[in-house]
């Protein structure tokens, strides 16, 4: 950093006699350009699958867009390289490949990490006694793009959403030997691609999908959704993830400016999350609510006015009366100034 700033205070003395207007300058500089190789920028795959992205494209010659999606497998098959492609409507499936990771794209967890995450198993009875839930895991190696993805949900969370899916899902799904085709998991506003590769690494039958906001704005395929993850981040949070998506464009003062704003209840990006998630629950989809407290009461009213959703006592307990509350002991720290993750409220509800 302080050699960077020397280069911009050097070019700054060429034009300006002031010391004080060249230093000031020279470490706004410096601190503006550290943040550009963050790679939020850069669009994350459009499904994870037991801890690879898989890609999704626009395809110029059918004007439409083509996910991977998973293929039926007859019982001696081995599932790992079977996909099709599917196209806006669901009428064109061709059968393909699936195409191999991108080396340059960025990677939120490493294998070591989602060996960890598999092995997450929350203790269900004390969250039942007590509607708590520590966060405490972080991973090994603080991958910039995960550290700095603010909002991201806590791991625990998603182990307890693991937990339900399991517990309410028949046998007959679990039977990786049954030709079906895999179920699939959509995540909305989770972050730029950490949560739903850390889902898909929990949930290894589930094709992950997830809809990055407010980092870009991807498209998804029409599949029944078995289980849709809803995450509402404070209003704080979220407006610096809507400046680090183009991390290298935004001024250092007005950053920072960001990064000290008021972080008050709601927002209104509660509403465009909660009507996001609406649109694509179908008849008896789970639907899991977890809110920062200080969006919690909205997103909630929301959901209890909705004619689409019902809650339910997944997990045993009534949770739109007690929500559980997983948080951290101590915030995972993150780089760059910004804000550490905060905990989340956690709410089952149904598809009706």
């Amino acid at each position: 950093m302080r050699i960077e700033a020397m280069k911009e205070a050097k070019w700054a003395a060429s034009v300006d006699d002031s010391p004080k207007a060249c230093a000031v300058f020279a470490v706004d500089m410096a601190l503006h350009w550290s943040t550009r190789p963050l790679g939020f920028d850069i669009p994350p795959p459009g499904a994870y699958v037991r801890g690879e992205g898989r890609p999704s494209y626009f395809d110029a010659l059918q004007n439409c867009w083509v996910w991977p999606v998973a293929k039926p497998k007859a019982a001696d098959e081995d599932d790992d390289d079977l996909a099709v492609q599917v196209v806006d409507g669901g009428d064109d499936i061709v059968e393909c490949l699936p195409e191999e990771s991108d080396s340059t794209t960025p990677v939120p967890l490493a294998l070591k990490d989602l060996a960890r995450i598999r092995r997450l198993i929350p203790d269900v009875a004390s969250v039942r006694a007590s509607a708590r839930l520590p966060a405490t895991w972080s991973p090994q190696h603080n991958h910039t793009i995960y550290t700095c993805d603010v909002i991201r949900l806590p791991v625990e969370a998603l182990a307890l959403v693991k937990q339900v899916v399991m517990d309410t899902t028949s046998a007959v799904t679990r039977d990786y030997s049954l030709a079906r085709k895999n179920p699939a998991a959509l995540c909305i506003g989770a972050g730029w691609g950490g949560t739903a590769q850390a889902l898909s690494a929990l949930l290894p039958l589930h094709w992950v999908y997830h809809q990055p906001w407010p980092y870009h704005d991807a498209a998804l395929p029409p599949l029944p959704w078995e289980v849709v993850v809803l995450n509402v981040p404070s209003k704080h949070h979220w407006s610096v993830a809507e400046m680090m998506r183009n991390p290298g464009e935004v001024p250092h003062r007005t950053r920072q400016r960001v990064l000290r704003g008021h972080d008050g209840p709601g927002g209104q990006h509660v509403k465009v999350l909660v009507e996001a998630a609406l649109d694509q629950v179908a008849p008896d989809t789970l639907l899991v609510l977890l809110a920062d407290q200080k969006t919690y009461q909205q997103a909630v009213g929301l959901l209890r006015t909705s004619p689409k959703v019902l809650p339910t006592t997944d997990l045993g307990m009534d949770t739109q009366a007690r929500p559980v509350w997983i948080g951290y002991d101590k915030q995972p720290w993150a780089p760059h100034g910004l804000p550490r993750p905060s905990g989340r409220l956690l709410t089952f509800w149904r598809g009706r």
